[in-house]
């Protein structure tokens, strides 16, 4: 994979995300060889294109930065020209093109979606998260008291309580503990 698109360690992740998603699923060994197969099937035209893309990308970077081909001294030098290449004017005839070419290259690269969530499921999960959350601010606003100062420590990742009178700090809950709801 050529660096200039900084898809590799993209890939990567898109690989190891189809890779846990059919693994997961196996329940004997003698599926490995069909869940690999799978695997290739899902990936193998995404990630060719991903690399295509990254290929064609270095080659215009390299041709542009290396074959600087300006009409004017063409012009001005005619045929003797040193950058009168082909890709050179390519490269030259592209630049008007590229923002767009980029927008939808980047499109692509960033199309990839591996949930399949809907906006049911989207709306259950904020709910229930919601729903959560505030059971778990019900359980610590339980534990206030009135002449504390009340704070999260995220060193210890626990609710700690500061008694204004005796200076003394105490330790209330570790956070582990409001998940239990």
């Amino acid at each position: 994979m050529m660096p200039n698109l900084g898809q590799g360690g993209c890939q990567a992740i898109e690989d190891a995300f189809i890779l846990t998603e059919l693994l997961s699923d196996i329940t004997d060994k003698s599926q490995i060889p069909d869940a690999l197969q799978e695997y290739y099937r899902k990936r193998i035209v995404r990630s060719a294109i991903v690399q295509g893309m990254s290929r064609l990308s270095s080659d215009i970077i390299i041709s542009s930065f290396s074959t600087p081909f300006k009409l004017s001294e063409f012009l001005s030098e005619g045929l003797s020209y040193k950058y009168l290449s082909f890709p050179s004017i390519l490269t030259w005839n592209l630049k008007s093109f590229l923002p767009t070419i980029f927008y939808l290259q980047f499109g692509y690269l960033y199309s990839f979606s591996p949930s399949s969530f809907n906006p049911e499921n989207i709306r259950d999960l904020v709910q229930e998260s919601l729903k959560r959350n505030k059971a778990e601010v019900a359980n610590v606003y339980k534990k206030l008291k009135d002449g504390y100062i009340t704070y999260f420590t995220a060193k210890t990742m626990s609710l700690m309580e500061f008694n204004k009178q005796t200076l003394e700090i105490t330790k209330i809950a570790d956070a582990k503990d409001f998940r239990k709801i």
